[in-house]
């Protein structure tokens, strides 16, 4: 099997998704720690995102073209997000010391990412800019959730797959909050409006640990039983399905890495169903990983196989960078110092396909739930996370 055979098909269906599905476009733009440029960046956000992708739909080549041109145009196609709001919830957090409680931190849905903050309009008052938690007044409550999208007849989905569950809450019965941020650029004395999360209190009504997705509306989207951690075998290189040489590596890796003097690492395959995902492991010799977990591998090449077909659904080039790491593996029969369950997938959501979730640790922005049906979009979680 060779990629080559499918990117056509794969590369001009996806570029002419993103041609007509540029209003679908979610809160992709993001710069944490420049707070005062951040809602300039909001609201131009868009228009620029999408003068650049009607220029790549024009650029990419016609099936007449090289096949090497096919696979850099699938390469540089910035990519567009379903306009499904996938949220993260933090659970109830209590710090013990000598058995005492010394600290503890609400349950809490972050929707900061749901909407720009508006200096001139803010959303709790400057005279309690003082304050680490403002609990927002009924009016404040109900701009929250305007802003957000949200009503009041809707309710909290919250899928936490490590324990198969979805915790459901009204939103009419949840107040809301403003918490300061950890990594706030405040005194401690007086606060900025940026310094602020803005969410619903689930106050101790959410425990769970581990992973969540959190959707807010009117219907369940979660399907339990159809989430599954991936354990990894080892296998020989030449089963990997894709024949990688060093002209298509180059293709993959990011622009600094053209020129990198790459080898091959581990080689992993898992099945789910019908589906086959393989992982090639890629070291650079002048590089070191970032994880020493991930022994020696600065890139991460993943396909996967639909057996019934024998085509390649999807591909990714994982990589090591400023913006993030490849994250560590769980292999059968071997112990992990760490021993977290990273990658995951299945079919959690109603009516999409199997999801790829868990392979990288982002530094700045927020994880990403991808599909292995290219026709499902995939899902930027608005996770908050600044700093």
């Amino acid at each position: 099997m060779n990629i080559e055979n499918n990117v056509f098909a794969f590369t001009q269906k996806r570029v002419k998704q993103i041609y007509y599905n540029i209003k679908t476009m979610p809160l992709v733009v993001r710069m944490m720690t420049a707070k005062y440029y951040k809602n300039y960046i909001n609201r131009m956000r868009i228009s620029i995102l999408s003068i650049f992708l009607c220029m790549l739909y024009v650029y990419c080549p016609a099936k007449s073209d090289s096949q090497d041109s096919i696979i850099k145009c699938e390469m540089e196609i910035a990519t567009v997000f379903s306009d499904m709001k996938i949220y993260y919830t933090s659970p109830l957090s209590v710090d013990m010391y000598d058995g005492e409680k010394i600290k503890t931190m609400t349950a809490f849905l972050d929707l900061s990412e749901a909407f720009s903050v508006d200096e001139q309009h803010p959303l709790i008052d400057p005279s309690d800019f003082d304050k680490d938690t403002v609990k927002m007044s009924s009016a404040q409550r109900a701009s929250l959730l305007r802003l957000a999208g949200i009503s009041d007849s809707d309710t909290v989905f919250i899928y936490n797959f490590e324990v198969d569950t979805v915790y459901k809450y009204s939103v009419s019965n949840l107040p809301a909050i403003a918490c300061v941020n950890i990594y706030s650029s405040g005194d401690g004395i007086v606060y900025d409006l940026y310094d602020y999360e803005f969410g619903l209190d689930l106050g101790n009504r959410y425990t769970a640990d581990g992973n969540n997705f959190t959707y807010v509306g009117r219907a369940n989207p979660f399907r339990t039983g159809q989430m599954k951690p991936i354990v990894w075998q080892r296998i020989a290189r030449r089963q990997f399905p894709v024949k990688l040489n060093a002209k298509l590596i180059r293709k993959l890796l990011p622009e600094d890495r053209k020129e990198a003097r790459i080898g091959f690492g581990n080689t992993y395959k898992f099945s789910y169903g019908h589906l086959n995902y393989y992982l090639q492991d890629l070291k650079q010799r002048d590089r070191e990983a970032v994880i020493a977990e991930n022994n020696g591998a600065t890139d991460r090449y993943m396909v996967v196989v639909d057996t019934k077909t024998n085509k390649v659904l999807y591909f990714e080039m994982l990589s090591d960078n400023e913006g993030g790491a490849i994250s560590p593996l769980v292999i059968e029969n071997e112990k992990s110092q760490y021993n977290i369950q990273n990658q995951w997938t299945g079919e959690p959501f109603k009516g999409k396909s199997a999801i790829i979730y868990g392979f990288y640790y982002p530094s700045f922005g927020c994880p990403i739930i991808s599909f292995v049906d290219e026709k499902d979009l995939p899902i930027y979680i608005l996770c908050d996370n600044r700093h």
